[in-house]
């Protein structure tokens, strides 16, 4: 309206609900609190989180940014990196960092390629230098500055581009470019006469928020033996020219080989000025003089020559802007091993610095030097003449207290350059550094201390490329729902991490840190991160789902979500590390090879004092490694405890040897160890009972406090040290061990069994369409048993059967790697195979019998969506059979008869290509290249299902008895494996003769009562059920992943039609590995030979399923709707068909084992995702993603129930 008004909102505030909530008067968020309280809603869902985590080998296909020629770091405003950089080809790229947006988090921006193609038009032109600087203050959002220098013809060009967000990135892209010729004039207005050849040496962009000072240097005499320099700043906006430069009257001249110079302001200043540390002369000089006069623009301003004690020549300089947010700037000048201070208010002319810190040999001959001031603390970073990286720390209150800085030790070593900051988001230590063969980014946490290195992964520059093998601490969180059981997927979990580090999140990089990160669970209800690691440094967690309504007054949690689960990923292999603590453990220790070999971990020349003393170790630090589990997770930056000031702690003698000990940080002590230092290592208590590193090396012993888990576990690789050349051995040793020989055992088991069944599919096909006949006509005959069956007792739900599942079991980190790599690989699949086409034609008697039976479809399926999938997990078996037996009748097997006959006929003309479909080769990054490796084989298209569910077969195997399930020299994986039908691998288990006496047709009980053949006998049944339970699973990932993602393509208009095959082609092997455990023993028999006519309707249902995915692979890419209905239609008939033999074979046959029911609860939920593929099809947004995100969830319920059986069963056994 035109008037202010005021509008007030009333809660009727029940006084029950005031009481029931325990608010007070006062209280914050009241009525937050009682509307939620009141609402007619379903109340919010609430969440419970299962979680895995171990070291682990794992693999990555990716480039790594190669070193470049010159970088140069800044960051955004949430702390994320941009590297400025030359490229070998002469380019000027930022590589941009991206947390939860791109598998590899790294982006690499040409920012000079588009402007010298315009420009230049095709000349020869490169990027000679470049700088850029970040407004400095305490401002949320910085601005960054950028300068260019092309050199084309002999001559320098120089462009600008200021102003630039560091929080939206988009300039990134296509940055604005504005050249700034050379325009310099007298005081007359005549141009001055630039050099000839004109060429920039260096160019200094201000960081001062109050203006955008720009400086060029500029050769004076190029071709003279020692050119000097000629000094500019460029005046920016003024009338005329966007960009004027103006000559700076330099107090000295300079020679351009030995200068160096840093843009500040010392204090009572209004303009920026240069400090400039060089030889004028051959004599030494450190000057402070202002770009311009203030006063009087055509004056020289005035300088201050500043003085080292002594007369120390400078070797380096630093400015940093303070914290005050005044402009002012600090001078750092490192010279002969020492630091000296400038403050702001202390640059006066012949003003003398104050020595802060003294250290002879790493502050000794330093060439390059950062300094900056960030929420309180200064650092100062410095690479000397040995190529060794360090870093001082102190508060800027306590600057000129020398016993306040903290004790400097080399991080790297063999270092070229660096570019370092402190992350805003974090105030974490960071670096970027060139060792000569990388360019990594270093990160100190100021949590724990401790430090890690990151390569920078780009995209695989070849899809088909090797990957390489690394080493990972990989975590699962998965999240279901409480009430229901179900797997909860696209939930937003919310995860907070101890170490300031980059991580892989569901295939997409994070940078994660005390701060929390929020990351949607993916369609199986996962959260996985692969952490990298080097050095045993390991990320704990925190996750949680936070509630509808976040947190109420008093800091309590409204209903719903789950509350934080800590998760600790070197937990694992700390305790098996931990378990080495005698000298015959030591010895006994063996390290196993992919190809399944053995090594012994520690030499056989280690003598068994040195064994003892390590032993000793692992002791001391199992026991550090308790006391710091009781403490909380280090979130928040704390002041180390690595200063002079903070007091030596005080040991037992017997540690010290008469030494004195000093204290250091404790990331900072391990890095330098890794420098090759030697040391003897020690653990040991303080008097006030805190556990401390110590490192005896030479005459010092250094120490370190050990108060993290993070540093704990770091410790480890130390305890090694002396007999153990090299970290990865040592990770090797205490990582999961996967076991591959026997996983491929596994493998070959699984594919054995898919390759019978669907050459045992191929064979039934010519009978098959009499008997699909013959068993429609068995159940109208026995329809009266069908309606009347009745079911007591079974009061288990689909959510008891979900509830009931061990993750601990049946998803562990290491057990879904297979998976893992599948969905971040998936995408960029390949394949050899194309399809043939085929005949549309063929399928227009199938649409028409569609079309006229769908109403009788639509009529049962939505009675059985309303009745059954909606209200499906809060059901008892009881009542699922009842409301199934009073909706699948005579009606829906005459729609589907006709149908399924018609079906049988056009799956005929195509199956012939059946086989070859399984052995077709397929290129999927990491999994291919796996695959190969373990092998020497390509890997088909069976094999991707077989190798993902063989893993976690093997692990819960291993689990559980201990062993693998299926031993290379037992005779029973023998039988499976040469095994020439379906029923041979079936009949395994048993003794040839014994098999051959049961096996007789119409006695299909016989199949199914492994117990009375004893126990060995049921053992083997139950693995074999647990390796069809993982293929179900796994197939079924890959059915929905498929899914999905093949609606995807189907929107995507760039997508090509071999895409669409490839994804339906996966999607079918997926289902027919889904199959597997669905099948009962019965069904193994050839058609007919059964008496019970569900055991053939289950068996021609399933092959009918089969077969129509096949022949739906030729017409995925088809524009012809009424084609894409009828195969929707025919799924959603066969499913609802389904439902009879899976109903009626456990409850006829009187097998209600706790194991069974569950497997019954499995099929039928399967049966039921697949009832709303044609409601799918047929619907409209968003009733159709919704019926999608339900379909998933009840396919996957069937895939967890199908890997869960089999466990239950071993149970019973």
């Amino acid at each position: 309206s035109d008037t202010c008004d005021l509008v007030t909102q009333v809660t009727y505030a029940d006084p029950g609900a005031r009481a029931r909530l325990r608010i007070k008067d006062g209280d914050m968020g009241t009525l937050d609190m009682l509307r939620a309280a009141q609402t007619t809603d379903a109340p919010p869902a609430s969440y419970d989180l299962k979680t895995s985590a171990e070291l682990m080998t794992n693999f990555v296909q990716s480039d790594i940014l190669q070193p470049q020629k010159a970088f140069e770091a800044v960051q955004t405003h949430v702390g994320l990196s941009l590297l400025f950089a030359i490229s070998t080809e002469g380019d000027l790229n930022v590589v941009v960092e991206e947390t939860g947006k791109t598998k590899h988090g790294w982006a690499v921006r040409n920012l000079s390629a588009p402007l010298i193609r315009k420009v230049f038009q095709g000349g020869e032109a490169k990027v000679r230098t470049f700088a850029v600087s970040q407004v400095a203050g305490r401002g949320a959002q910085r601005a960054i500055r950028v300068a260019m220098v092309v050199e084309a013809g002999g001559m320098s060009h120089l462009f600008l581009s200021l102003g630039n967000s560091d929080c939206n990135l988009d300039w990134t892209k296509d940055i604005p470019w504005v050249a700034a010729p050379y325009n310099a004039v007298d005081d007359e207005g005549k141009p001055y006469i630039a050099p000839r050849p004109f060429h920039i040496a260096g160019v200094m962009l201000a960081k001062a928020a109050d203006c955008e000072m720009i400086v060029v240097d500029v050769l004076r005499n190029p071709n003279a033996s020692q050119p000097l320099l000629e000094r500019y700043w460029i005046k920016v906006g003024s009338p005329g020219p966007k960009y004027t430069w103006v000559k700076h009257t330099a107090p000295a001249d300079f020679e351009a080989s030995t200068y160096m110079s840093c843009l500040g302001r010392k204090a009572n200043e209004y303009v920026d000025g240069i400090y400039t540390a060089g030889k004028v002369n051959n004599k030494s000089q450190l000057i402070y003089a202002p770009v311009y006069n203030v006063w009087d623009a055509g004056a020289p301003a005035l300088p201050s020559r500043l003085q080292l004690p002594g007369g120390k020549v400078p070797d380096c300089v630093a400015c940093a802007h303070r914290s005050t947010g005044d402009n002012t700037t600090d001078l750092y000048v490192a010279a002969r091993g020492a630091l000296y201070y400038f403050a702001a208010n202390n640059q006066h002319d012949q003003a003398v610095g104050v020595a802060v810190v003294e250290h002879p040999t790493l502050l000794n001959g330093v060439r390059t030097m950062f300094a900056v001031e960030e929420a309180g603390e200064v650092t100062v970073w410095a690479l000397n003449g040995s190529n060794e990286v360090f870093y001082l720390s102190c508060h800027s209150d306590a600057i000129l207290h020398k016993s306040e800085w903290s004790v400097p030790l080399p991080i790297y070593s063999q270092v070229d350059a660096i570019s370092p900051y402190i992350d805003r988001k974090h105030l974490a230590n960071t670096f970027f550094a060139h060792t000569g063969t990388d360019l990594i980014k270093v990160t100190k946490t100021p949590g724990t201390g401790l430090w890690t290195k990151r390569n920078l992964l780009l995209p695989a520059s070849v899809a088909t490329q090797d990957s390489r093998e690394i080493k990972s601490f990989t975590t699962e969180v998965q999240v279901t729902n409480k009430g229901t059981g179900e797997l909860a997927a696209d939930v937003e979990v919310e995860l907070t991490a101890t170490t300031v580090t980059s991580v892989s999140i569901n295939h997409l990089y994070y940078a994660v840190g005390p701060q929390p990160v929020k990351v949607k669970t993916d369609t199986e209800g996962t959260v996985t991160i692969v952490e990298l690691t080097h050095d045993l440094v390991a990320t704990r967690f925190s996750a949680s789902v936070a509630p509808a309504g976040a947190v109420g007054p008093g800091s309590r949690r409204l209903p719903g979500g789950a509350p934080p689960v800590a998760i600790h990923p070197m937990d694992g292999a700390f305790k098996r590390n931990a378990a080495l603590n005698t000298r015959s453990k030591l010895r006994d220790a063996k390290v196993q090879e992919m190809d399944g070999s053995e090594r012994p971990f520690i030499s056989s020349d280690v003598s068994d004092d040195a064994l003892d003393q390590i032993a000793k170790l692992n002791d001391s630090l199992n026991d550090a490694h308790e006391d710091a589990k009781t403490r909380g997770m280090p979130l928040h930056a704390r002041r180390l405890a690595h200063t002079r000031s903070f007091g030596a702690p005080v040991f037992a003698e017997a540690h010290l040897k008469g030494k004195s000990p000093f204290l250091c940080d404790i990331g900072d002590l391990f890095n330098y160890l890794k420098s090759g230092i030697q040391a003897a290592i020690s653990f040991a208590k303080d008097h006030g009972g805190i556990w401390y590193f110590l490192a005896e090396i030479g005459d010092s012993i250094m120490t370190a406090v050990l108060d993290t888990v993070e540093a704990i576990g770091s410790a480890v690789v130390w305890v090694y040290d002396k007999i153990i050349a090299g970290i990865e051995w040592v990770i090797k040793m205490i990582e999961f061990l996967f076991g591959w020989q026997d996983i491929l055992v596994t493998h070959r088991v699984i594919k054995k069994f898919i390759v019978l069944t669907a050459q045992d599919f191929i064979d039934s096909i010519p009978n098959a369409k009499a008997a699909f006949k013959n068993s429609c006509d068995g159940f109208k005959k026995n329809i009266a048993d069908w309606t009347g069956m009745k079911v007591e007792g079974l009061n288990d739900t689909p959510a008891d059967a979900n509830k009931n599942q061990s993750m601990h079991h049946r998803d562990s980190a290491p057990g879904n790697t297979g998976k893992h790599h599948l969905k971040g690989g998936g995408r960029q699949a390949t394949s050899d195979d194309k399809p043939d086409g085929g005949v549309p034609s063929i399928l227009s008697k199938l649409c028409d019998l569609a079309q006229k039976e769908e109403q009788t479809l639509v009529n049962a399926a939505d009675q059985i969506k309303t009745q059954v999938i909606d209200p499906f997990t809060s059901l008892s078996l009881t009542q699922i059979v009842e409301r199934i037996t009073g909706i699948v009748g005579i009606a829906i097997v005459d729609g589907f008869e006709n149908i399924g006959l018609e079906l049988f006929d056009v799956v005929e003309s195509m199956v012939s290509g059946l086989m070859d479909k399984l052995d077709k080769a397929l290129h999927i990054p990491v999994l291919s290249w796996l695959y190969k490796m373990l092998t020497g084989d390509q890997l088909s298209v069976l094999d991707l299902v077989c190798l993902i569910a063989a893993i976690p077969t093997t692990i819960a195997a291993k689990v559980i008895y201990g062993h693998a399930p299926f031993s290379k020299h037992s005779e029973v994986t023998k039988r499976m494996l040469n095994a020439k039908t379906i029923q041979d691998w079936n009949n395994a288990p048993w003794d040839q003769s014994r098999a051959l006496a049961l096996y007789r047709p119409g006695v299909p009980k016989v199949h199914l009562h492994a117990k009375a053949e004893g126990k060995d006998v049921e053992k083997h049944k139950a693995l074999q059920a647990l390796a069809l339970g993982f293929g179900a699973l796994m197939g079924t990932v890959l059915r929905c992943y498929c899914t999905v993602i093949k609606d995807e393509l189907k929107r995507d208009p760039a997508m090509g039609n071999d895409a669409l095959y490839l994804f339906e082609t996966l999607r079918w092997i997926g289902s027919v590995a889904g199959s597997a455990p669905s099948l009962s023993p019965e069904m193994f028999d050839k058609l007919g030979d059964s008496s019970a006519w569900y055991y053939n309707m289950g068996k021609i249902l399933t092959t009918m399923g089969k077969v129509r995915g096949f022949a739906q692979i030729f017409f995925v890419a088809s524009k012809n709707k009424a084609i894409g209905k009828a195969f929707s239609l025919c799924s959603s008939f066969e499913n609802t068909l389904k439902l009879i033999p899976h109903i009626a074979s456990p409850i006829y046959d009187g097998e209600l084992s706790v194991h069974i029911v569950l497997k019954t609860i499995g099929k039928i939920s399967s049966d039921a995702g697949g009832i709303l593929s044609f409601p799918k099809k047929v619907s409209e947004s968003p009733q159709k993603e919704e019926l999608m995100l339900a379909e998933v969830a009840l396919r996957m319920s069937y895939g967890v129930i199908m890997a869960g059986y089999p466990l239950v069963w071993m149970a019973e056994i």
